[in-house]
């Protein structure tokens, strides 16, 4: 099994939705403030309205090497998503896509991670 997928699947089922939003935000906002100003209108990861203490400990982990940019390149091209889609995706939980393929991030979640 993926180291990848094995770290999503030691998680409480109940938390890893969460924790996939939190690991895309944290790979996207960093990507997307790198090319803005450093002030973005969507601090992270307070942007997400994911409880404190389940921030604290997904903060916490001891994540495998790459896991966020990993999966930020594993859905971005999975999905062929841009930046407003995947920005919606993570803030809103779900997205529909041009082609008109709607995404939520639980489908996201069932296929993790095959890295």
């Amino acid at each position: 099994m993926p180291t990848g997928k094995a770290f999503l699947l030691s998680l409480p089922e109940e938390e890893r939705t969460e924790f996939l939003r939190f690991a895309l935000g944290d790979s996207y906002f960093l990507k997307i403030t790198s090319k803005l100003s450093r002030n973005h209108d969507l601090p992270f990861p307070a942007a997400l309205g994911i409880e404190e203490e389940l921030l604290d400990k997904f903060q916490k982990l001891n994540t495998p090497e790459n896991f966020t940019t990993n999966l930020y390149v594993w859905v971005t091209e999975r999905y062929n998503m841009d930046q407003m889609s995947l920005e919606n995706l993570i803030l809103r939980r779900t997205v529909c896509l041009s082609n008109g393929t709607c995404i939520n991030i639980s489908d996201v979640g069932s296929l993790c991670c095959p890295f």
